[in-house]
């Protein structure tokens, strides 16, 4: 999408020499230094494997471990987990927390091996968990813009990170069309910031820091009339410019300071839709606040599954609060330095035509 990478290429040259920029400038030479290992393994190429398996399957042992370990993983820490590639395609990877389940996903690929005059049948996955060699993670993490490589030890230590790279990748020789941006952009600085130029220039910092691996620690309330393409907008920055995989849309809180928060989980934009930490009961309502505002700077988030142990992880989410009401969040003083609040504008709002267009340019 044009108006995604070019977005992303605005934010990373424009407003220098500003201090962000030696961050972005760390984070584009890790990208190119380092291109985003991204492989898929389908059903037919992996039975296609099992086929040249079940002629020589003996003298290339070591070579079939390897090839295995491009897409198998077991994953310990506080339970051993296993980690294989997706064959549907809709992400990198899925874990599996017991073996059985792991087992049964690649239980139809299997080969024939003949030793004397016995033939068997081998289940490849099998083969591959009872080999010494194959692939083993110590610990699992999420860092943005540190790259996955092919060689998994580190200073003898093995450590999966589940970041697999923005939706977009930085190109150096890119060039960006200020003309096909201009719509996008002038829609951002005037209608969703309400051509407010500071608050448009801080939200474009906190972007780039974001994609560099930062955590800002600002939450970010856009409120205004039904209308002015608040959400729309919050979803395009979700979804085109960083990824799926690392975008949330919920309107409940306890997805977020809950006792089973997964939705967060390796997530970097969280929006929250109408969201109110209100309530009639005024204790309740300011505990809540303080647990919300609270997961806006921490740097480590306890993660619970259902049935899990809860763990601890990084923390590298930011959250986006879309309403139809000014009194969504409790601001403390206008000074308060965990929420940046911003009024849309009404021009064009409900405009079907115009908010057509702006949906056209957003891919």
């Amino acid at each position: 999408n044009e108006c995604g990478i070019g977005t992303l290429c605005y934010w990373a040259e424009n407003d220098k020499p500003d201090k962000y920029e030696e961050y972005c400038e760390k984070y584009f030479q890790k990208i190119i230094k380092n291109k985003r290992v991204k492989k898929f393994l389908s059903k037919k190429k992996l039975k296609s494997f099992c086929k040249k398996l079940t002629k020589d399957y003996v003298k290339n042992i070591d070579a079939t471990i390897e090839y295995l370990n491009r897409y198998f993983a077991v994953l310990k820490g506080t339970q051993v987990n296993y980690v294989g590639l997706n064959l549907n395609k809709k992400q990198n990877y899925i874990i599996y927390h017991n073996k059985s389940s792991f087992i049964e996903n690649y239980d139809e690929f299997w080969f024939l091996y003949t030793e004397g005059n016995k033939t068997k049948k081998v289940k490849l996955i099998k083969e591959w968990l009872d080999h010494d060699d194959r692939r083993i993670y110590d610990n699992q993490i999420f860092k943005p813009c540190i790259n996955f490589q092919d060689d998994y030890v580190v200073d003898g230590y093995n450590e999966l990170n589940f970041f697999r790279g923005w939706k977009h990748t930085y190109d150096k020789d890119f060039i960006y069309d200020e003309e096909k941006i201009k719509i996008l952009k002038d829609h951002i600085k005037n209608i969703i910031f309400n051509e407010n130029e500071e608050f448009f220039n801080h939200f474009h910092k906190s972007m780039k820091l974001i994609l560099c691996g930062h955590k800002p620690e600002v939450a970010w309330v856009i409120h205004g009339i039904h209308g002015t393409g608040k959400n729309a907008f919050l979803e395009w920055i979700g979804r085109m410019i960083f990824g799926d995989e690392y975008y949330a849309y919920t309107k409940d809180l306890n997805h977020i300071i809950g006792n089973f928060n997964a939705l967060i989980a390796n997530k970097v934009i969280t929006v929250i839709d109408e969201l109110s930490t209100w309530d009639s009961n005024g204790a309740k309502s300011i505990e809540l606040a303080n647990k919300f505002k609270s997961s806006i700077t921490q740097d480590k988030v306890p993660l619970t599954l259902k049935g899990k142990d809860t763990i601890n992880v990084k923390d590298f989410n930011n959250y986006f609060i879309p309403s139809n009401f000014c009194n969504c969040v409790r601001v403390e003083h206008k000074t308060d330095r965990r929420m940046n609040v911003i009024e849309t504008s009404t021009n064009f709002a409900n405009n079907t035509k115009y908010h057509a267009l702006i949906r056209k340019n957003m891919g």
